[in-house]
């Protein structure tokens, strides 16, 4: 015969069961390319749709990088959706974690699983690869010069609309070529200066 201790016992933990919250970590690298010798932010994120406590992770070894700042943020949203014609609410609790790194040297590297304990279970993430490219990610993206001389850089002897003319000329090479800004301010001063003469 089932005691009725034991019963109430087993109807709790299967209560308990159904109220427990879900909980997924994952790790997220970043989406730009990484450059040697410039910070970048990788971010490990506890998403639940209720209330969780999670510890600290455990960091892998970051042999080739060298860990700057780490800081936490929480956020939580609400939405509300239909199922099966009924409206139901979801919400879902996030908290990240944010690791500021900075690569050493170029490379290819693997940076291994986290470890973290949220309510009271482990998780672990999937491991990172990682290419770090030489050189500075600032020069590549610098955008195309202005394919268009100043005021200064015009012939004042030459006709202004002599000079539209080339200038429109140069500006169809530099369409053709993908590149070039019209510079059409300049072109717009310089005619208002000329006829102001004349």
């Amino acid at each position: 015969m089932i005691k009725t201790g034991s019963v109430l016992f087993l109807i709790l933990i299967w209560s308990l069961s159904l109220f427990a919250a879900s909980v997924q970590v994952e790790i997220r690298p970043p989406q730009s390319p990484v450059y040697e010798g410039e910070p970048f932010f990788l971010t490990l994120s506890v998403v639940s749709d209720g209330e969780v406590s999670a510890q600290d992770p455990r960091l892998p070894d970051l042999d080739g990088f060298q860990l700057l700042d780490v800081s936490v943020s929480s956020s939580s949203s609400h939405r509300m959706t239909y199922e099966n014609n009924k409206p139901s609410f979801k919400s879902e609790n996030r908290q990240d974690f944010n690791y500021k790194l900075l690569p050493k040297k170029a490379g290819r590297f693997l940076i291994g699983s986290f470890d973290i304990v949220v309510d009271g279970a482990s998780y672990k993430t999937q491991p990172v690869n990682l290419t770090v490219v030489s050189g500075s990610g600032r020069s590549r993206s610098q955008g195309p010069q202005n394919a268009f001389p100043d005021e200064e850089d015009m012939d004042p002897s030459e006709d202004i609309f002599q000079q539209l003319i080339k200038q429109r000329e140069q500006l169809l090479k530099q369409l053709g070529s993908g590149g070039g800004v019209f510079c059409l301010p300049v072109l717009v001063k310089t005619l208002r200066r000329r006829l102001k003469e004349n």
